[in-house]
């Protein structure tokens, strides 16, 4: 297999995510199921972890857990299969983990750790082959911490020389396809709707949870109840750069990498890079707004810790009134999980057969002009009889190349036709 797919070549290797795992020990099929299972509780324990290097308020973690494990990237992502997106999510906590620690925390600098970095450096190497895009937001955030740590500097260079070195074959397709940047790899092309309100609630489509809502609490409401996990974190995230000393330059630190998150979604939403049966479509958003809502819910961190903290001189005022609003963070985050435990099943659409209705076309990899070909009849609800050609079981990953969609797209960007299997 090559190693790299040449832009002028109708032979292309897969994507980088695939050279990376394809080491592990272990089956596709056990790894993709795996992390299917464990993405939810996996995110939580990683936001757990890494919320406690922003606060040690038992309540301000639940909160920030709650917000990650349940975001709306993720709960998209699953509700496809969409795997590599579901290791970005829950790895993105451990990347801002690690790098705090490499760094050294506001509150234990003098333990800075170079492991840390080394740690960093391999967790961007695994999200960056998923999207290369999320390595330039890491270098842009790499760079607005620099100047705050003298001294340490060096450091964040460790965090991006495995994934420069792993994407430096790849630096002349990006010059020449900028776009290539925002492909996402092991995820096929699929028509995507999200408009400029769904990105700003950090919906990645728009949620197919709107229509069940609609019934029960009407149109209006449906629209906006979505949006109600988030709220917290976004209202703490915008105040925090208001707080002194650590915790408002890490507010800072976290609204502008938000902002350039969005802005960074914004432009992937208008960037076509794939065709999927007749139209062209853009690279799924879901780790463009997983590195947003990361962003966000490190400056709300900072924002809770500080509304935590107990001090002898405090008013019964203030005590008063952060206990409501403790106790408004709270109700959003019951109504959150109770919501979503009773609606999140219906929007799955992940179901795994064990039956092989053609075999001869699933055994077929379909790349020569001797694949298979398998006409399928089916009984339709009227009576009626249904037929459909199978050219082969479905593309797998390792016949997946975002270098050869966006080769493919180049033209039909152009006014081409779309060329269609027939």
């Amino acid at each position: 297999t090559r190693s790299l797919c040449d832009w002028s070549s109708d032979v292309c290797s897969s994507d980088l995510l695939v050279r990376l795992l394809g080491h592990l020990p272990t089956t596709g099929g056990t790894l993709v199921e795996a992390i299917v299972l464990i993405a939810v509780p996996l995110s939580a324990l990683t936001a757990w972890w890494a919320a406690g290097a922003l606060t040690r308020a038992v309540g301000a973690r639940l909160a920030l857990t709650v917000t990650w494990a349940l975001a709306p990237s993720l709960l998209s992502a699953l509700a496809i299969g969409s795997w590599p997106l579901l290791l970005v999510h829950a790895l993105l906590p451990l990347l801002a983990l690690a790098i705090g620690r490499a760094i050294g925390l506001p509150h234990k600098v003098s333990q800075a750790s170079a492991g840390a970095a080394a740690a960093a450096g391999l967790l961007l190497l695994v999200i960056g082959a998923v999207q290369p895009l999320l390595v330039v937001l890491s270098a842009l955030a790499l760079a607005l911490i620099a100047p705050s740590v003298p001294g340490r500097r060096r450091r964040l260079l460790w965090v991006l020389i495995p994934s420069l070195a792993l994407h430096a074959p790849y630096l002349p397709t990006y010059l020449d396809r900028p776009a290539q940047l925002f492909a996402v790899s092991g995820v096929p092309p699929l028509p995507m709707t999200a408009s400029a309100t769904d990105l700003f609630m950090l919906w990645p489509a728009t949620p197919g949870v709107i229509e069940a809502l609609n019934p029960w609490v009407g149109a209006t409401a449906a629209q906006l109840l979505p949006a109600l996990p988030l709220l917290p974190v976004l209202v703490a995230a915008l105040l925090s750069p208001l707080l002194a000393g650590d915790a408002g330059r890490a507010g800072r630190l976290g609204v502008l990498l938000a902002a350039a998150g969005l802005v960074a979604a914004l432009v992937s939403r208008d960037t076509m890079i794939a065709v999927s049966g007749d139209q062209l479509v853009a690279a799924p958003l879901h780790g463009l707004l997983s590195t947003t809502l990361l962003a966000l819910m490190i400056g709300a961190g900072a924002a809770f810790d500080a509304l935590a903290r107990r001090e002898a001189e405090d008013s019964r005022m203030r005590r008063a009134s952060t206990a409501a609003l403790a106790a408004v963070v709270a109700g959003v985050c019951v109504v959150t999980v109770a919501g979503w435990s009773v609606l999140l099943p219906e929007q799955l659409e992940v179901q795994r057969s064990t039956s092989g209705q053609v075999p001869a076309a699933a055994a077929d990899q379909g790349r020569t002009e001797a694949r298979a070909r398998v006409l399928v009849l089916e009984t339709d609800t009227d009576e009626g009889v249904r037929a459909s050609l199978v050219v082969h079981g479905g593309d797998s990953i390792i016949q997946q190349s975002a270098v050869a969609e966006l080769r493919a797209a180049s033209p039909v960007r152009s006014g081409a036709a779309v060329d269609e299997d027939p």
